[in-house]
């Protein structure tokens, strides 16, 4: 009795891992369409959580806090891919938002 139950929950456990990384996905590609939307200075502070405003103090707090949450070591297997698809998003975007600094595009 106790081996079926424990297949039985394992197969939901699977298959909600799956559901999990389709929406995860799902997020990741609406995030991208409604980017899309904004100018590219904007939408490399947008994916990121800040305003195009805002200080470097304020960009470099953001980006040790968010790089260091999304590194895929820090989680388990199941959740690495998801994990190193927002890591490198936000490496992106500071990246890009380094590049709007130092050409004045930007302020701050």
């Amino acid at each position: 009795m106790m081996d079926w139950l424990h297949l039985t929950l394992q197969g939901k456990i699977a298959s909600l891992d799956r559901e999990l990384a389709e929406a995860q996905e799902r997020i990741l590609s609406l995030e991208a369409d409604i980017l899309s939307i904004t100018s590219p200075e904007e939408e490399a502070y947008r994916k990121v959580g800040l305003s195009s405003g805002c200080s470097p103090v304020v960009v470099t707090a953001a980006r040790k806090a968010l790089l260091s949450h999304w590194h895929p070591d820090r989680w388990p297997e199941g959740r690495k891919r998801h994990a190193t698809q927002r890591f490198q998003a936000a490496q992106a975007a500071f990246e890009r938002i380094a590049v709007l600094r130092e050409s004045g595009r930007m302020r701050g």
